[in-house]
């Protein structure tokens, strides 16, 4: 019989209950019906179903689960993380960071946390599972931190539009971020824009908050004050191309050049493609299993931060206006 068919995931639903359940069928937890026990164990014998080693308990700590707050950058991690604890057999419970009481009254052999929050803090203080954490390095005594190097994707974002001859440049986020645990990245993100723009003594203040002010009223502004060049970083990045050249009629690059965080088979899609920072999803996603791996092997060795660099995918969406320019002596 394939892998496949002996999934837990399988057993689960010809017994008409979750895949936890099964686990803990098979780990002889005493928290199970005895009805359901019973229906899950003819469900295995009637697959001929062979446990071949303890099924990993798996927690993914999401801080915004709640429906349009799910963001599509989550919603990507999310997925690929999944899809790589699937093809290992774990049970995966999905814990909202929103909420005050998740009731864990299940072993995790480990947490993977998305949260960038103080969610995965609270979470460590009430529950003693290891926790690998994303993009978040304000959870304080996570077993193993990884995270890409935003200050540098803001950073290749901003430098790239000068080496095209921009000079009036404006960053679009979140205002959520400035001056609290909020979002480590756009932290980040924020103090590089200004430091690059800084380097090269040009004006380093024109920051837009989309949570702050409609992101309509923040690009009439921009226009107005001559802006060439945006750097996005922020959950309404998808409205800005159809705003600009629908509704503004504002031609991209020829009037306003613009760079967001890749979106992987949209950004590409739109007219023009949009030119890009690309955080290595795939590399990273790999990094956390790898971690998981040892976790499940019984290292608990805490180890230093794996830190990645993004990378620029230049696209259609950029113009060059002039010569590029030199850092200010």
């Amino acid at each position: 019989m394939s892998r496949d068919s002996q999934s837990i995931y399988t057993v689960a639903k010809k017994a008409g209950c979750s895949p936890s359940t099964v686990s803990r069928v098979l780990t002889n937890s005493t928290r199970v019906n005895p009805d359901t026990r019973a229906r899950i164990l003819a469900a295995m014998r009637e697959m001929k179903f062979i446990a071949r080693k303890r099924v990993p308990q798996i927690g993914i700590l999401v801080s915004n689960l709640s429906g349009a707050k799910l963001t599509s950058y989550i919603s990507q991690l999310l997925r690929l993380t999944m899809l790589e604890l699937v093809k290992r057999d774990c049970v995966i419970r999905l814990l909202n960071g929103e909420l005050e009481d998740w009731g864990l009254d299940d072993h995790f052999d480990a947490i993977i946390s998305l949260a960038y929050d103080e969610s995965v803090n609270r979470l460590m203080s009430e529950y003693p599972a290891p926790v690998i954490s994303l993009n978040n390095p304000l959870a304080a005594s996570c077993l193993y931190e990884i995270h890409s190097d935003h200050r540098q994707s803001a950073r290749i974002a901003t430098e790239y539009l000068l080496t095209m001859g921009h000079r009036n440049i404006m960053m679009i986020c979140y205002k959520k971020a400035v001056g609290g645990i909020g979002d480590w990245g756009m932290l980040e993100r924020i103090a590089a824009f200004r430091e690059t723009l800084e380097r090269f003594g040009l004006r380093a203040d024109r920051i837009a908050y989309t949570d702050a002010e409609p992101i309509d009223n923040i690009l009439l502004r921009a226009r107005a004050d001559n802006v060439t060049g945006l750097v996005v970083f922020s959950e309404d990045e998808m409205r800005i191309p159809y705003l600009l050249g629908h509704v503004m009629k504002v031609r991209i690059p020829d009037e306003m050049s613009v760079i967001m965080e890749d979106l992987p088979g949209v950004l590409d899609q739109t007219i023009p493609p949009i030119t890009a920072v690309r955080q290595p999803f795939a590399r990273m996603i790999a990094e956390i299993m790898t971690r998981l791996d040892k976790i499940l092997a019984g290292d608990r060795e805490p180890a230093e931060p794996v830190i990645f660099e993004n990378e620029l995918i230049i696209r259609e969406s950029v113009s060059r206006i002039g010569d590029a320019l030199r850092p200010a002596k």
